[in-house]
């Protein structure tokens, strides 16, 4: 069981459970921007085969791409304000 709880430890990144959380939101965002290049790419093939609801998929793929690289921004924003 010695052996279980060290093969399922993780690495410590930081110190504190605020740094852990940054730390986590800077992963999160990156996976998240890798899925908005995979959305692209997606919208445009069925922008290049003709599909109908091909421009819907790029203008979605841009708006949550855009919230994406906006999100970090905004949470600033409102830490300032508190």
């Amino acid at each position: 069981m010695k052996y279980l709880i060290v093969l399922m430890a993780s690495p410590v990144f930081a110190r504190s459970l605020k740094a852990s959380a940054e730390k986590f939101a800077e992963g999160a965002r990156n996976i998240a921007l890798a899925f908005a290049v995979f959305g692209f790419v997606y919208a445009g093939v069925a922008y290049v085969t003709g599909q109908g609801d091909a421009p819907k998929r790029l203008t979605s793929t841009a708006v949550g791409t855009f919230c994406i690289i906006a999100a970090s921004q905004i949470t600033d924003f409102f830490k300032g304000i508190v």
